[in-house]
């Protein structure tokens, strides 16, 4: 994710989605399969994805990772939900430091 990157906080599960599927070799589909019940209620489909990332990724990938994913999929950042600027910037700043800086750090030790 290259710099001036902006990170908006309803596409964070979306990005856990997709390093889901990298970290599984898997798309989300067949990932989600028959399991993952009604896909009409989002919160159900996000706990689908999120119990897949527990139980499949840190033995392929490594527990950073793994942390990374489920980061991304539950939106957790420390950051308060807001509309003011200030809370973008910090969303902004961890987002940065709790993802990005630790795939960064992953990239260079591979």
């Amino acid at each position: 994710i290259k710099r001036g990157f902006l990170v908006n906080r309803t596409c964070l599960p979306n990005l856990g989605i997709v390093l889901l599927e990298i970290g599984i070799w898997s798309t989300a589909l067949t990932i989600g399969g028959t399991g993952i019940g009604d896909a009409r209620h989002p919160r159900k489909v996000q706990a689908w994805y999120i119990r897949q990332a527990e139980r499949r990724l840190e033995s392929r990938m490594g527990r950073r990772y793994k942390e990374i994913v489920l980061r991304c999929l539950k939106g957790e950042f420390g950051i308060d939900p807001g509309t003011d600027t200030m809370s973008e910037l910090r969303l902004q700043q961890e987002f940065r430091r709790k993802v990005v800086d630790v795939l960064e750090r992953a990239k260079e030790n591979v």
